[in-house]
């Protein structure tokens, strides 16, 4: 072989081999990419399903059912409140459900269940107190899932 035909061998590869290498690392920055964006995702369902619940808790435990009052509430302040109730569950449920990237975790840890034990306690501390526990589990589970 003459030189020629060695320089074009050696050519040949070292375009080969250039192009091996970009093709690995542009395929490792799209990994990465997509890891970073599913991780994003999860931070962001996260943050929206903690803060959608505890405004609802807040919410709720604001207007307690009888917590508040001494006396029975007129019946017109009692269908505020219940009314009240109802909406913020329903906002908070449907929050609970309708996540994607965060969906098998929320289910292990059975969120929607204690969510719905939590607001169908009718004892303020007992609420309260099981509001605080539920909090607790979702930050240690949002935690634990974004690896942090």
């Amino acid at each position: 072989m003459g030189t020629a035909a060695v320089t074009l061998v050696g050519t040949l590869l070292g375009v080969l081999v250039g192009f091996a290498g970009n093709f690995l690392i542009q395929r490792q920055l799209k990994s990465w990419q997509r890891e970073q964006w599913i991780l994003d995702s999860k931070k962001a369902e996260w943050k929206e399903l903690i803060g959608m619940l505890c405004r609802s808790a807040r919410s709720m435990l604001k207007d307690f059912p009888f917590a508040a009052y001494e006396i029975e509430p007129s019946d017109k302040r009692m269908t505020e409140m219940l009314n009240l109730w109802v909406d913020e569950d329903s906002e908070a449920e449907k929050t609970i459900q309708d996540r994607i990237f965060i969906a098998d975790r929320v289910q292990k840890e059975d969120i929607l269940n204690r969510w719905r034990k939590v607001v169908s306690e009718r004892d303020v501390n007992r609420f309260e107190k099981g509001w605080n526990e539920l909090h607790a589990a979702l930050v240690k589970a949002a935690l634990d899932d974004l690896k942090i």
